[in-house]
């Protein structure tokens, strides 16, 4: 057989070339089908394989569901929370601030947020205490300060949109100097996926 040059429109549904009768023609179908096929030319008239011309199927697999953190904090139970739909490892716009005498406490109440498109636990850490103040991470009425500060600290598996509270407590002790201040971040991560990273911070400074 002899060879001729054939030029097929992407989805098979014209040809066109110089063609002669008998003729073997391969060929490639272009974007998005990407799809080799075979032709015989019969009587000026060419032949395509079964389906040649239909939509190749989607090449891999859909990207797999993971979760992703989003986290918010406030000052006290009662505070207004900011962070909700920030994501940055800065605590940009996702900080607040506190101020207590010496022997007071500040209470931070840090949200952590699966915002990602399948459950999965969240990693947190974040550091503890530091000169003049003492931090304590509380999930509910449990001291989780070891974990979190260690790096070993996984909420829950969350369901996508759901969940989950951290209690930050920072008391001023008498050895801080006035005015001085202690600023944590609070990092969240998804737990066995590519690092993605949320970030909210908290102050406490004590007053006098």
């Amino acid at each position: 057989m002899g060879r001729s040059r054939l030029s097929i429109r992407g989805d098979g549904s014209d040809a066109r070339g110089r063609l002669q009768r008998g003729s073997f023609v391969m060929g490639h179908l272009g974007r998005p089908h990407h799809r080799w096929l075979a032709a015989v030319v019969l009587a000026g008239l060419v032949a395509l394989p079964a389906g040649a011309g239909a939509t190749a199927p989607s090449v891999g697999k859909p990207p797999r569901p993971t979760p992703s953190p989003d986290g918010w904090i406030a000052k006290g139970l009662a505070g207004t929370p900011v962070g909700d739909g920030v994501v940055n490892t800065t605590g940009a716009g996702q900080s607040v601030a506190g101020v207590a005498k010496a022997s007071k406490r500040i209470t931070f109440v840090i949200t952590i947020q699966n915002d990602g498109t399948g459950s999965g636990h969240l990693r947190v850490q974040a550091e503890g205490s530091g000169s003049g103040f003492t931090v304590v991470y509380l999930q509910g009425t449990t001291d989780v300060t070891d974990a979190v500060v260690g790096g070993t600290y996984y909420t829950g598996v969350l369901a996508a949109g759901a969940s989950e509270r951290l209690i930050a407590k920072v008391r001023v002790t008498a050895s801080a100097p006035v005015g001085s201040s202690i600023t944590r971040l609070v990092t969240a991560s998804a737990a066995g996926h590519p690092p993605v990273l949320d970030a909210v911070g908290f102050t406490a400074k004590r007053s006098s």
